[in-house]
């Protein structure tokens, strides 16, 4: 090809309009076999004027996707004019062309210099959009650069379709830009839930330690909240996550350990959650955690009173006691965001109900998130919980209710009479006075538990040291009745 290219050096517009395209494929077929091959630049520059010149006829004879598609590759100059007609054809049969000569038309044109304005751009995401099944990941590839090249943003249903595409597919992208997309898909751009993105997890596998070792802190975070979103069971939001291979997360978390000093709180905060979530302890654990817990101690103000309490019962399951200052922040945090919310709600009268009802809840689920988590609990964090919420435990929901009284068996705690509390005893345990008012919220919760948990805050009351009074009784009584009529119903039926 080399030495035909130099016999026709001064030649070329000598050659009639079939010759001019045989050149041109000829050469176009050498990058093939060939990826750096570059025809010589004087029969370059002539081709190209050639083509200029003769195009409707060269173009007639092999169309025109075919013939941008070798121009651009050869890195031919055509004249404007003759670009703008290739162009205006390849829009005018939009609709018509198939996936692959869509995207290589499109790609092409940009390289030649050409601009689509911003309807056209358009008009090029909604009918890709329409055939990115018929795509390869080389296409994609080359539509994705193209728009990107005309800064460009593809429109969200281009994305989610592209996000319904297999792992293949990605092949010929970077893993930057393939997590930009991953994103772009899962946040507000978008609004697609990460499971939905059929590629994340198995592009996600495919890393090595040299693509992650490349990405800086942010970048993995993102990749650790995609896969922890797309482990979530959509049928089942609350059981166990499936989590990624051991070989991903131990990459992941090796890698990480060497930016969680630049990342943010919330990006720590996901991290340690994700973890828990997948009841995964890194090769690296203790330093991995030790690091996390030191970021999330500086940025704490960042996270809400929720994510506090979650943060707290992600270290106790991996086994990892908060160390000091996040405990003692995490524990100023939650009694200040407690105090905080129970005199917020007494600002507004015309939400005062609704206000004291969700306060009552989420302090209540505060204390028993605390309880159930650490093994050894602050008894001021603890002290101070119980205190915001004795005057408002009877508008505690039945559920929370229980897994509050859990909460209370699994630190230890029992009732107690004040005078008997010996002077210096530390140990924990549940006043006279909010007994009684968790005894009382108990007799009402009662009457709407299912059976298995009304046998299970019997259990409660039970192992508390809190006898059942009167209405306490008598609500378990009301409560069991349906279960013993059906029982009676059903033997007088059998007999």
């Amino acid at each position: 090809m080399q030495l035909t290219a130099q016999k026709i050096t001064k030649r070329v517009n000598e050659l009639s309009a079939p010759q001019v395209l045989r050149l041109l494929l000829l050469a176009e077929g050498a990058l093939t076999k060939l990826p750096d091959y570059r025809l010589p630049k004087g029969v370059a520059d002539q081709l190209g004027q050639v083509l200029s010149a003769r195009a409707a006829v060269v173009a007639e004879s092999t169309g025109v996707v075919h013939l941008l598609w070798a121009a651009a590759r050869l890195q031919l100059h055509l004249h404007i004019t003759t670009l703008d007609q290739f162009c205006k054809r390849v829009y005018a049969g939009l609709p018509t062309l198939s996936a692959t000569d869509m995207a290589h038309a499109f790609w092409a044109s940009e390289k030649l210099g050409y601009r689509w304005l911003l309807p056209q751009l358009k008009a090029f995401d909604r009918q890709s959009g329409l055939k990115l099944s018929d795509m390869s990941g080389t296409d994609v590839a080359l539509m994705l650069e193209t728009f990107k090249a005309h800064k460009y943003s593809p429109s969200p249903e281009w994305l989610k379709a592209f996000a319904g595409m297999p792992a293949a597919s990605l092949a010929q992208l970077s893993c930057d830009e393939a997590l930009q997309l991953a994103v772009r898909l899962a946040d507000s751009t978008v609004g697609l839930p990460a499971r939905e993105i059929t590629w994340l997890t198995g592009w996600a596998e495919r890393l090595t330690s040299g693509q992650l070792q490349s990405w800086t802190g942010r970048q993995l975070c993102s990749v650790v909240q995609l896969l922890a979103d797309a482990s979530i069971d959509a049928t089942a939001p609350s059981s166990k996550r499936k989590a990624p291979s051991s070989r991903l997360l131990g990459l992941l978390c090796l890698t990480l350990v060497n930016h969680i000093s630049s990342c943010s709180g919330q990006e720590v905060y996901c991290l340690v959650k994700a973890l828990a979530e997948w009841q995964y302890l890194p090769p690296n654990g203790n330093i991995l955690l030790a690091a996390a817990a030191m970021r999330l101690a500086d940025k704490l103000p960042v996270l809400s009173d929720l994510q506090a309490v979650e943060v707290l019962c992600s270290f106790a399951q991996l086994g990892f006691t908060v160390p000091e200052p996040l405990q003692s922040r995490l524990c100023d945090k939650l009694v200040q965001g407690t105090v905080g919310r129970s005199i917020g709600s007494t600002r507004s009268s015309s939400t005062a109900s609704s206000a004291a009802l969700e306060q009552a809840n989420s302090t209540a689920s505060i204390l028993a998130s605390v309880l159930l988590a650490l093994p050894n609990p602050r008894p001021s964090l603890v002290e101070s919980l119980m205190q915001h919420l004795q005057s408002s435990i009877l508008l505690v929901a039945p559920n929370i209710l229980l897994q509050l009284g859990q909460g209370l068996i699994a630190a230890g705690m029992q009732a107690r009479p004040a005078a008997a509390a010996a002077p210096g005893d530390t140990q924990l345990s549940v006043p006279e006075l909010w007994g009684k008012q968790y005894l009382a919220a108990s007799a009402k919760a009662m009457r709407m538990l299912p059976l298995p948990d009304l046998a299970a805050m019997c259990r409660v009351l039970l192992k508390l040291g809190l006898p059942a009074d009167a209405a306490a009784a008598e609500a378990a009584i009301v409560a069991l009745q349906p279960y013993v009529t059906g029982a009676a119903t059903n033997n007088s039926r059998r007999g």
